[in-house]
């Protein structure tokens, strides 16, 4: 054969291909996770400033105690919502039993609220104090508290602890846990100021603890199932499911139940639903629940900035923290009081012995509508001081505070 024809045949071919070469073989798409059906939803919003001095704070807690209301933990303390205001839960005392500091972590429990915080565990009730076990754990600050099942599960520096209301044990030497988040099936996960995550389960046969560490640099790991974990990689969502060959992947994920959806990759912040099911997923685009294979959306509240935590509660209600302010999502599921159904009980059982009618009054006479409306504000600070009732003897009656101060929220509405 003719050397030249030969070389020209060599580059016909590679410069501009042969009649028979094969099409290169087009790239598989990408197997993202997504939901089947997307639902639109619209909740009443309410907005709250935050104090100047927690601007850009992550560790803001918001804990809903049926009794006593909204407590809110950050940089300076503890506080309590009251109306559009914060006021910190030492407000009246003469000498605070517990100086917290900042708080880490809240936790409702039936007759108070458990407060993590950097002098250590206390608990609420109306007033702050020293928790029962705080002499049991080692000394510290305690960065997590989770109501996991029957366990209170607590972080300090040394590791994770758990109390299941008699005695208290070690779970884990895992250092420096600042984030406790429970989910699915016994499921939990934690995370630590190195940015270590782990999966920890509690079975018959001990503790099943599971280093995520070399699967990406995750964080806001939400553990629904062993085969469906979900994380945030620098924004993007990703879940851990069982392949076709059993293996666990991670893949990442879409909002959309659209085929060519893009995949989510601007979110800001995750957390588990109240009951481990779903997640919620804040992201500059919406507030999302997903759980099983249905997506439910919310509009981002304008003028909250970046989603930092996701707060959901059990009365239903949803709460996000921004740089500089906090917003409620949901109505109030409860009416509010009236002075014939609740204040006025009250009075009668707290109150009228001292404060009545009478010529053998001990105190200034409180029987009345018009009185406790005009000395509405006198009278929530003696409650709030611990002077009133009298038998107190200094002790805060957090379920009166509450009341009082939704009735005022809620017109002092005299009779329904």
């Amino acid at each position: 054969m003719n050397k030249r024809f030969l070389v020209g045949l060599i580059v016909g071919c590679v410069g501009g291909g042969c009649a028979d070469e094969p099409a290169a073989p087009k790239p598989e798409p990408e197997a993202l996770i997504r939901p089947t059906s997307v639902t639109e939803l619209t909740w009443p919003e309410r907005s709250y400033a935050l104090p100047t001095e927690w601007a850009g704070s992550t560790h803001i807690q918001i804990a809903e105690h049926p009794t006593m209301g909204t407590l809110v933990g950050g940089p300076s303390g503890l506080f309590r919502l009251q109306g559009d205001q914060l006021v910190s839960v030492h407000e009246g005392e003469q000498i605070p039993e517990v100086d917290e500091g900042a708080v880490y972590g809240l936790s409702v429990a039936q007759e108070f609220v458990w407060v993590a915080s950097e002098n250590g565990l206390s608990v609420f009730d109306g007033v702050l104090r020293a928790s029962p076990i705080s002499d049991q754990l080692p000394e510290g600050s305690v960065r997590a508290i989770a109501q996991v099942g029957e366990w209170l599960w607590i972080a300090l520096e040394a590791g994770v602890f758990a109390f299941d209301g008699v005695r208290l044990s070690q779970l884990t030497t895992v250092p420096g846990v600042f984030r406790i988040t429970r989910g699915g099936e016994g499921l939990v996960s934690v995370t630590t100021v190195q940015g270590e995550s782990f999966l920890l389960k509690v079975t018959d046969d001990g503790l099943m603890q599971q280093d995520l560490g070399g699967q990406g640099a995750l964080r806001d790991v939400v553990p629904l199932r062993s085969d469906r974990v979900f994380a945030l990689e620098s924004g993007t969502l990703r879940v851990r499911v069982a392949a076709d060959t059993g293996d666990l992947v991670w893949r990442r994920a879409t909002l959309s139940s659209d085929e060519g959806a893009e995949p989510v990759t601007r979110a800001w912040s995750m957390s588990p639903t109240i009951d481990g099911a779903g997640v919620w997923l804040a992201s500059p685009d919406s507030v999302s629940r997903w759980v099983g294979e249905t997506v439910e959306q919310l509009a981002t509240p304008i003028g909250i900035g970046s989603v930092m935590r996701i707060h959901p509660m059990a009365n239903g209600q949803l709460w996000l923290v921004g740089a500089e302010r906090m917003v409620r999502l949901g109505a109030d599921d409860q009416p509010p009081p009236t002075y014939c159904a609740d204040i006025d009980p009250y009075f009668q059982a707290n109150c009228s012995r001292c404060h009545n009618n009478t010529p053998t009054a001990q105190a200034s006479n409180l029987d009345g509508y018009a009185i406790w409306s005009e000395r509405y504000e006198s009278i929530y600070s003696l409650i709030q001081a611990g002077a009133m009732p009298k038998d107190a003897q200094g002790r805060v009656d957090g379920e009166a505070l509450y009341m009082l101060q939704r009735w005022q929220e809620g017109g002092m509405i005299e009779c329904e």
